[in-house]
């Protein structure tokens, strides 16, 4: 199934149990999430639907008993979208009857939040962004009340927890990871590349990675960037920072990728940069692999997923020089290399789907009345 609307002639649903909501459909981590949940809840019997905001092709690929709705909310203006949102997603989920909501994703939380007020549904929200990123002052002030009535809360890590409880009075909050997406390593040849994967976007830290890269006295490595952007400028910037530091023809830059598992699997080294995190798919993915991780220190995520020396390596956000230092010593020892890489594969069973998908049914359906 390539997903889309086609499908709701075809399985028709009286009463379905989860309804799953997220914002679009644009090959990034909360398509990508919820569409494994997704999937997950229909592996266990589980009447699912997804609903989506803005139409447009489906990146991952969902279970065919899973009804997909998609509605495209019109509008130049932020307030009225907010509005509008509200509206439409009300409307959908009064025709569709859930039992429980599931909402992914900071934009579309605080219009669901709204949406649902008197229908007497269960909605949990979970948020997927740093919980120090603002969403604007608009954003910011609906999240601070409209998160106070809803009934659950998943937060991916402890410090997103905290983080969220001192700028929002919540109930029934509970922490659960993100599960892997395993990655399988493709038969290709092995090269002295070191591989990133992120939209391109400040945040993501590309810049910092590429001036770190720099400092490597031994050119006979390259740097694999996997990411796509939004806006042109920020490739065109980056592409400009490699000429300038006469790295050029060591940077290849391959786009976004649905299926990145190639780029993966010819790499020694993945490097996650970044300056903010949710909870980092793309370092989970790669220690799957397994590949031996460096990942930035920030706010949120890493620290939860390596354990510096032991199945990856920490470093201060943004800091070009102990970045720089920690891929040096990986491409220098490939004993490291390969410890780092054997530690990292155990993260497919700590965070496997069986696991993770049970605790987010479990508790999902804990609402259920």
């Amino acid at each position: 199934m390539d997903g889309g609307t086609s499908n709701i002639m075809s399985w028709a649903m009286n009463n379905p149990r989860i309804l799953i909501v997220r914002k679009g459909h644009v090959g990034g981590g909360i398509e990508r999430a919820s569409s494994l949940m997704a999937n997950f809840f229909a592996s266990r019997d589980q009447d699912v639907v997804m609903l989506s905001l803005y139409d447009g092709k489906y990146s991952y690929k969902l279970d065919k008993r899973i009804r997909c709705v998609d509605v495209e909310v019109k509008s130049k203006y932020r307030v009225l979208r907010i509005l509008n949102t509200i509206r439409l997603l009300r409307k959908e989920i009064i025709k569709i009857k859930p039992k429980v909501i599931l909402s992914y994703g900071e934009y579309m939380n605080t219009p669901v939040a709204i949406a649902t007020r008197g229908l007497g549904v269960a909605v949990i929200l979970s948020d997927r962004l740093s919980p120090n990123f603002s969403l604007g002052k608009v954003y910011n002030l609906l999240k601070k009340y409209s998160y106070s009535y809803v009934d659950g809360f998943i937060a991916q890590t402890e410090i997103s927890k905290q983080i969220l409880l001192e700028k929002v009075k919540m109930k029934n909050v509970t922490v659960i990871p993100n599960p892997v997406n395993t990655i399988e390593r493709v038969t290709c040849e092995k090269k002295n590349y070191i591989v990133t994967v992120g939209r391109l976007s400040p945040e993501k830290g590309q810049r910092y990675l590429l001036e770190a890269f720099a400092k490597l006295e031994n050119h006979d490595w390259k740097l694999s960037i996997v990411g796509g952007y939004k806006r042109q400028e920020r490739y065109d910037e980056l592409v400009t920072l490699a000429k300038e530091l006469g790295i050029s023809d060591r940077v290849l830059f391959h786009g976004r990728r649905g299926d990145f598992s190639k780029e993966l699997s010819e790499a020694q080294i993945f490097v996650l940069p970044s300056l903010l995190e949710g909870y980092p798919n793309a370092l989970i993915e790669a220690m799957s692999l397994p590949l031996p991780c460096i990942s930035s220190n920030c706010v949120a995520g890493p620290s939860d997923i390596i354990q510096h020396g032991v199945n990856g390596l920490l470093v201060e956000s943004g800091n070009v020089q102990k970045l720089y230092e920690a891929m040096d010593l990986l491409t220098r020892d490939a004993k490291l290399r390969e410890k780092l890489a054997e530690e990292a594969y155990k993260i497919r069973n700590k965070l496997s789907m069986n696991v993770i998908g049970q605790k987010y049914l479990d508790y999902v359906l804990s609402f259920v009345k």
